[in-house]
């Protein structure tokens, strides 16, 4: 078989040129696609790798700040409590404070009350010494007030006891000691000499005894020695009635603080239990 070296050849260059033209026209546009689709793959793909990164950073970011308001949140739950405790010590200090002012306040108002209540106690009873004096003249019988006053002293010194009677007998052993027999009245000699032989009675030594009259005796006489006094007078009565009310005065403030410092006390527990309940 003769190979005809031309049409050989000729083919050879026909298959050279077809491959060039491949290469050109197809291959070279082939593999840029192809490059460049494997490049726009790769950069998606980082792409959402970065995208990926980028939304754990924002999550850890939100993890972070989400402690970070958690963490504040407590801090102003907790000073927002230590505010409103300290608040609450705070009103009722000052309510007990107020309190003890205007129990303080009501106490010494209360002692101005009966100190005037006193005064004008005194005043009234200067002014009815009249109606109590009849009172006296009618318990007395109907002997004259000045007479019967004497007579009702010296009946008191009969009636001193033993050892009344010896401390005034002692005084007259001491000559520079004066008995003083004061009354609201002028005593008459014979009144006089009838309360002298009332104290010779038990006094054996000689008696100095010294007669004055006072104005601070309301219808009455006393005997003062040593400072031992015997007396008789409408002061007396006076001044009894005046303790009497004094003394019921006192149990009814005692009274009154004792209901008040119950129910402060009552109000306390029952703050001391809506706290604990509510601390609760």
């Amino acid at each position: 078989m003769q190979i005809d070296w031309f049409t050989f050849i000729a083919q050879i260059v026909n298959f050279l040129i077809i491959l060039a033209l491949l290469k050109y026209f197809l291959y070279d546009r082939i593999v840029n696609a192809m490059d460049k689709r494997e490049q726009k793959i790769t950069d998606q793909l980082q792409q959402a790798e970065d995208s990926r990164k980028q939304a754990e950073q924002e999550e850890e970011n939100f993890k972070t700040k989400s402690q970070e308001l958690e963490k504040q949140r407590d801090e102003i739950i907790n000073q927002a409590k230590e505010d409103a405790e300290a608040e609450h010590k705070k009103l009722i200090k000052k309510a007990k404070t107020e309190i003890e002012q205007q129990q303080a306040q009501w106490r010494k108002s209360l002692q101005q009350e009966q100190n005037n209540f006193f005064q004008n106690l005194r005043q009234k009873m200067g002014q009815q010494i009249g109606t109590l004096s009849r009172q006296i003249l009618h318990d007395l019988a109907d002997d004259d007030l000045e007479d019967r006053m004497i007579k009702v002293f010296i009946k008191r010194l009969h009636g001193l006891n033993e050892d009344e009677r010896n401390d005034i007998a002692s005084l007259t052993k001491n000559s520079e000691q004066t008995i003083i027999v004061r009354s609201s009245f002028e005593i008459v000699k014979k009144a006089r000499q009838e309360i002298k032989e009332a104290f010779a009675e038990f006094v054996e030594n000689k008696l100095d005894l010294k007669f004055e009259t006072s104005s601070d005796l309301i219808c009455g006489i006393e005997m003062i020695a040593n400072g031992q006094k015997l007396a008789w007078s409408v002061d007396g009565y006076l001044d009894n009635l005046e303790q009497e009310i004094s003394r019921a005065l006192k149990e009814e403030t005692a009274e009154t603080d004792s209901s008040s410092k119950a129910s402060a006390k009552k109000s306390n527990r029952s703050k001391s239990e809506a706290e604990t309940n509510s601390n609760s």
